[in-house]
């Protein structure tokens, strides 16, 4: 019968710390989910606008693709087809028809005037586009324009035993920018939430903390009342016992001493 008040008060003595643990991790909590999701969700819109990117990269050495490979076939000037095709799309960079010679790379036409060969070896994309046979596209920073740019390599048929691959470089100025000003304004919204946020879980933590001491003093009342209760008793049992013991005496004192006792009686 003992050992059941003790875990009753072990319970109360635990589960009063956590009355302070509560509104602290929800106050660390909240904020800390809204930047997660934040961060997530312009995770989630870069890898999505990425993709975007490199499709569109894709359509266009798709589209000039059959056109390219006729040209090659007659012999004819290239030129004047990529730079066309350049001029059609501002984001184009350059466009780059480049063939394969054992482990050498050789240009056939191009519309950048200084293109370096070690870059586009040592790239590797277009290694992996003629082993997959499809196109290849892979971000990267290109230090002569100080950006990030895609680069796309999409193998063409197969002529006098040589690899023909069309490589292009697609800018992705105005992406960064919609990108960049999107993390800002989230940013910022960010920070707002989470002001907005801490202000009233601590608005909550002060509320929570009054109705806790208003408890504890009300706890407190109960103990005073049945403190005074208490006393009041205990005041009050030397004199119950002494009006008994003077009952029991009265026939033993004079009559006029017999006159006080009513008086005694009453204090």
């Amino acid at each position: 019968m003992v050992i059941i008040p003790r875990l009753i008060d072990n319970i109360k003595n635990t589960f009063k710390g956590s009355y302070l643990l509560y509104p602290i991790s929800i106050i660390v909590a909240i904020p800390l989910l809204l930047v997660i999701n934040t961060f997530w969700n312009l995770r989630s819109f870069n890898r999505d606008i990425n993709f975007l990117i490199r499709h569109q990269a894709v359509s266009v050495t798709d589209t000039i693709k059959p056109q390219v490979v006729r040209m090659l076939k007659d012999g004819s000037n290239l030129n004047e087809l990529l730079t066309q095709t350049r001029n059609s799309n501002s984001e184009i960079i350059s466009i780059t028809v480049i063939k394969e010679l054992g482990n050498k790379i050789v240009v056939v036409s191009t519309t950048d005037k200084e293109i370096e060969l070690g870059n586009l070896e040592k790239m590797g994309l277009n290694q992996l586009a003629v082993g997959f046979n499809q196109p290849v596209a892979g971000l990267s920073y290109d230090a002569e324009i100080g950006k990030n740019v895609w680069n796309v390599s999409v193998p063409m048929e197969k002529m006098d035993d040589s690899n023909y691959l069309l490589f292009l470089k697609f800018r992705v100025d105005k992406v960064e920018e919609i990108l960049g000003r999107t993390a800002r304004d989230s940013y910022i919204i960010l920070a707002m939430l989470i002001l907005a946020t801490l202000v009233l879980l601590i608005n909550h933590f002060i509320f929570f903390r009054k109705a806790q001491k208003t408890r504890e003093l009300e706890e407190l009342d109960k103990l005073k009342d049945e403190f005074i209760s208490m006393a009041a008793h205990e005041l009050k049992a030397p004199m119950t016992g002494l009006l008994g013991y003077l009952e029991l005496l009265k026939e033993k004192f004079h009559q006029a001493r017999k006159r006080k006792l009513p008086r005694i009686s009453k204090y």
